[in-house]
């Protein structure tokens, strides 16, 4: 019996390797198997749909309270990007109205991809947006009617209850700031 109390796995000797010596025998641990009820295609099928319901159905169409259905009322949200640290759903809607203002123009996320289970996952989206009058990335000046398009991900931890209690965005600025720039100043 190895120190866990299991039998020892015999290895048959093989030419040219070296012999196991007494009290090195490996014993695979007894663990109890997961009888999973969710397929696979079930399980991507349900996330596909979470972050469609997030992207397409809340944020896109600026349904705060759809949103908020979605949160734990005590979420930590970072946009690490934009050095955003929110705790708190009141604090996370505040920030997210921002991009609902008509001064912060239009943005839309479209679903890429979604990789997670049920208790934490990324979502892979790309985020095109055009601008109003509000300088939202720091560029130094308005940038009405300009247009950028940039691909980042969104990476989710959930309770029980299937609700956010952790995200943090990530993307690029520098490609926002530089498809901003490129045009000339209105």
């Amino acid at each position: 019996m190895t120190p866990c109390g299991a039998p020892p796995v015999e290895v048959p000797e093989r030419p040219g390797l070296a012999k196991r010596r007494p009290g090195m025998e490996y014993s695979a641990p007894q663990l109890p198997l997961a009888v999973e009820t969710v397929t696979p295609h079930q399980r991507f099928t349900m996330n596909a749909q979470w972050a469609n319901r997030w992207l397409e159905q809340s944020f896109n169409r600026q349904d705060m309270e759809a949103l908020r259905k979605l949160y734990h009322p005590d979420v930590h949200f970072q946009d690490v990007t934009l050095n955003i640290d929110s705790r708190g759903w009141a604090e996370v809607a505040r920030f997210l109205g921002t991009f609902f203002t008509p001064a912060a123009g239009r943005h839309l996320f479209h679903l890429v991809a979604y990789l997670g289970n049920a208790k934490e996952g990324v979502v892979e989206w790309v985020w095109k947006g055009q601008m109003n009058k509000l300088d939202l990335f720091q560029v130094g000046r308005q940038t009405p009617g300009q247009t950028f398009s940039v691909r980042g991900n969104s990476v989710f931890r959930f309770n029980d209850a299937g609700l956010v209690i952790e995200e943090r965005d990530y993307w690029d600025a520098a490609t926002v700031r530089a498809q901003l720039l490129a045009s000339p100043p209105v």
